[in-house]
């Protein structure tokens, strides 16, 4: 759809700059700061981040282990092995053993 209509995300950007100075121009400075948050969204500058679960809910746990298996009860195992992923250290993810499965052509 986004082809068909030949939105890209420059043409959201320049349509949030559009409405930005239109809204200075006639004086509407709330309209203006929603066009320029808009624009940070769009450009990923501005991240909405949502807490989930109730009040409290991850003061028992201490670790990220606890943590994760919190979100598997909850959530189910991809987004606890996602987490999980996602919190162990660089050093820690294995690398891959470039003689190991390699194709003849590249040996």
């Amino acid at each position: 759809m986004a082809q068909k209509t030949q939105i890209t995300l420059q043409t959201l950007v320049e349509d949030c700059a559009e409405a930005r100075a239109l809204a200075l121009r006639t004086e509407q400075p709330s309209a203006a700061i929603q066009a320029t948050q808009l624009q940070a969204k769009l450009l990923g500058m501005l991240v909405e981040r949502k807490e989930s679960g109730a009040p409290g809910a991850f003061q028992g746990q201490k670790t990220a282990a606890e943590i994760v298996e919190m979100i598997r009860a909850e959530h189910g195992d991809a987004l606890a092995n996602a987490i999980s992923a996602a919190l162990r250290p660089a050093d820690a993810v294995p690398t891959p053993d470039p003689t190991h499965d390699a194709p003849d052509s590249l040996n």
